[in-house]
């Protein structure tokens, strides 16, 4: 399993149910299953499909995150 997949376990295992509750909007479709799977297989069959990360794409994604999060918070 890719290092990012592995993490990405880690991190949902130790999610509190609070987490968990938040996560309610978004579920597994049978669908979304099969292709996630999918591209499980494609990617292993072939690893040069694989495309890098930018250098700083995970600052981006971290501030994208912090700022949806500041969106959704109540204001005091």
């Amino acid at each position: 399993m890719p290092l990012l997949a592995e993490w990405l376990n880690r991190r949902l295992a130790s999610r509190t149910p609070a987490d968990a509750a938040a996560e309610l909007e978004w579920e597994k479709s049978p669908e979304l299953v099969a292709e996630l799977e999918h591209r499980r297989a494609e990617f292993r069959a072939n690893p040069a499909i694989a495309v890098p990360f930018e250098p700083d794409y995970f600052e981006n994604l971290k501030r994208q995150l912090l700022d949806e999060r500041a969106q959704k918070a109540p204001a005091r």
